[in-house]
């Protein structure tokens, strides 16, 4: 519900009204809505934790495990809107750097690593900075799903883009 309608539009009544049970069990178990939200957003990560350790070990080349990972890192952060994460940043700031900082430094991790695969295996050239293109990659999966940057309706097809400055700069010369 807060991913699909924002975490300050949703509140603890539509939560019980959603769940078919009363605030008063709700407020049970959770001391307010903050918290409520903290909880959430800490499965949500260790979910996108879990399926980026999953597609890390599946036997795709690198190529493809950069833009898997992006696939499915978006797929659990979309919105139709910006909304949720909009409300998330303004209204729960802790909260949300908190999600900022773990999606991050977890796709930091494996983009410097398989970006290593790939040089490796002359995929994508060996003079590239690391650190620089996971940022540009870290950047672009939480830019992408900004809708005052790439209004939907404007910039329709925009997420297929992504993946045009990545493929330039990391493929070697003999690809």
């Amino acid at each position: 519900m807060f991913l699909k309608h924002g975490f300050k539009s949703v509140t603890m009544d539509d939560i019980a009204l959603e769940m078919g049970i009363s605030k008063k069990t709700i407020y049970k178990y959770f001391k307010n809505k903050k918290e409520l939200i903290k909880i959430v957003i800490t499965q949500l990560i260790e979910k996108i934790s879990y399926g980026i350790d999953f597609i890390f070990e599946m036997n795709l080349n690198p190529i493809d495990k950069l833009f898997t990972i992006k696939d499915f890192v978006t797929y659990y952060l979309k919105s139709e809107s910006s909304s949720p994460f909009y409300q998330l940043q303004k209204y729960y700031p802790v909260i949300f750097n908190s999600l900022i900082s773990n999606q991050f430094n977890k796709v930091d991790e494996y983009v410097i690593k398989n970006l290593k695969n790939g040089i490796e295996q002359g995929l994508f050239r060996n003079d590239i900075n690391l650190k620089l293109i996971s940022r540009f990659y870290a950047t672009g999966i939480n830019g992408i799903r900004n809708a005052e940057l790439f209004n939907p309706i404007q910039f329709r097809g925009s997420k297929k883009l992504f993946r045009i400055p990545f493929k330039r700069y990391l493929y070697s010369t003999r690809n």
